[in-house]
């Protein structure tokens, strides 16, 4: 039964964030508590196995986007200063860093240029459908109010994220390492849960629009054999 579970094709697409997220705080507690290691160590094991994640995914795809060779990049660098600054809030801290650029290009991509929320947003799409990327693109070029409800989306995304990463930092520096790798992501959470509703509310409407797009869509593809056939 739990190799069914863990099997199931809607945790799948859920398993890797949580091996990311729960390996890293057991790597701490069985080093650090368990063995008596340092506490830099310990959670330097957990930095080292994300970014270990990282080259499996990328070697695996046999391609490097900006944004892995990012995360390694920063990784690489906030285990760097935690060695010289024997601190290791700052490897704790780095995950706050990656948000806070995501942030900042959604409030940027809000009044400049397409909202970054629709790149975010396409590996998701890739995963149900082959039509939902083209929906997108069709809805943004040809509706207006499409377009001014994502960049209102685009904005709140931007906007929570950024108190959700300054919140991170604040419980980070403000208590222990033992309850900051656990309780960090808490107000988090607290913050999403709160925006969620109001987030719900404006993208109703812009999936709405896209679903009745992609549906358009994935009709006129199954059309076209035929059409081609009778010619």
């Amino acid at each position: 039964m739990l190799t069914r579970w863990w099997n199931h094709p809607r945790f799948v697409r859920a398993r890797p964030g949580i091996i990311d997220g729960l390996v890293p705080v057991l790597l701490f507690y069985a080093l650090h508590t368990g063995l008596g290691c340092s506490e830099i160590l310990a959670i330097t094991a957990g930095a080292v196995f994300l970014a270990a994640r990282v080259l499996v995914t990328m070697v695996r795809q046999r391609k490097a986007d900006s944004f892995q060779l990012f995360l390694l990049g920063l990784t690489a660098v906030s285990l760097a200063l935690a060695a010289l600054s024997d601190d290791p809030r700052i490897v704790l801290a780095r995950q706050s860093v990656v948000s806070l650029l995501i942030a900042a290009g959604c409030v940027a991509t809000t009044f400049f240029g397409k909202p970054l929320l629709g790149v975010l947003l396409r590996p998701s799409f890739d995963l149900f459908s082959p039509h939902h990327t083209p929906a997108w693109d069709r809805c943004w070029e040809d509706d207006s109010a499409f377009r001014q409800k994502v960049r209102v989306l685009n904005f709140l995304v931007g906007a929570t994220t950024t108190v959700s990463a300054v919140s991170r930092v604040y419980v980070v520096y403000h208590t222990s390492t033992e309850v900051a790798i656990v309780a960090g992501g808490l107000p988090s959470l607290a913050i999403w849960a709160i925006a969620s509703p109001i987030m719900l509310r404006v993208g109703r409407p812009v999936f709405k629009t896209m679903r009745a797009t992609r549906l358009r869509l994935q009709a006129e593809a199954e059309q076209t054999p035929a059409h081609e056939v009778a010619a």
